[in-house]
């Protein structure tokens, strides 16, 4: 494993233990509209709520890190790999 990798595990993890509560919250919601999207019912509230939902987890996300934790996380960033920004880092974190 790459010492990128291992910068970005490590913070993911960081982040995920950190949100828990706002990335189970997520989850739940999303499997709530994905249920009732199949079932034909109105998800317009549901969807309201699931993207109040991301923005909350988002928002912790971002928040834990402090500074540095961030430029450390900029640094491993490249074009080819799977993680190319940071809001595809803390979109990974969140799902």
């Amino acid at each position: 494993m790459d010492k990128a990798k291992e910068i970005q595990d490590f913070y993911a993890s960081k982040v995920k233990n950190a949100c828990r509560p706002e990335i189970r919250r997520y989850g739940a919601l999303q499997m709530a509209f994905f249920k009732a999207k199949r079932s034909g019912e109105d998800i317009s509230v549901l969807k309201q709520e699931l993207e109040n939902a991301r923005r909350e987890a988002m928002r912790k996300a971002i928040g834990c890190l402090d500074e540095h934790e961030h430029f450390e996380i900029i640094a491993t960033l490249s074009d080819n790999g799977k993680i190319r920004s940071m809001p595809d880092f803390f979109k990974n974190c969140i799902i």
